[in-house]
């Protein structure tokens, strides 16, 4: 099969990417899967919400573009924006358990 014949073509979800990130087995030593990288991430668009924003965000700086990295940054952080701050700082963030915050965990004592 070939890309986009099996599942959504344009779908959000980026877990093909994993060798540009968190990985390290697409980079610029390996320029043709660099390209191909990019490629997808202009397919599946900017269109997305909180973490998986920030995902691209840094898929985007992984491939060498400054500019629009900094433009993702600005969409998540920015609060006006609709899939900024709101959707990726929700007010139950508490509740992850991915380190931001503790402060309402049940003591040890």
């Amino acid at each position: 099969h070939f890309y986009g014949e099996i599942g959504e073509y344009h779908h959000r979800h980026l877990s093909q990417l994993v060798g540009l990130m968190p990985g390290s087995l697409i980079t610029h030593q390996t320029p043709a899967w660099l390209d191909a990288a990019k490629r997808t991430l202009e397919l599946r668009g900017d269109f997305s919400t909180g973490w998986a924003l920030a995902h691209r965000l840094c898929c985007w700086a992984r491939v060498g573009d400054g500019d629009h990295c900094y433009r993702l940054l600005r969409m998540l952080l920015d609060p006006s924006e609709p899939l900024g701050r709101p959707s990726a700082f929700p007010d139950r963030w508490k509740f992850w358990s991915d380190g931001w915050d503790c402060g309402d965990a049940p003591s040890k004592s």
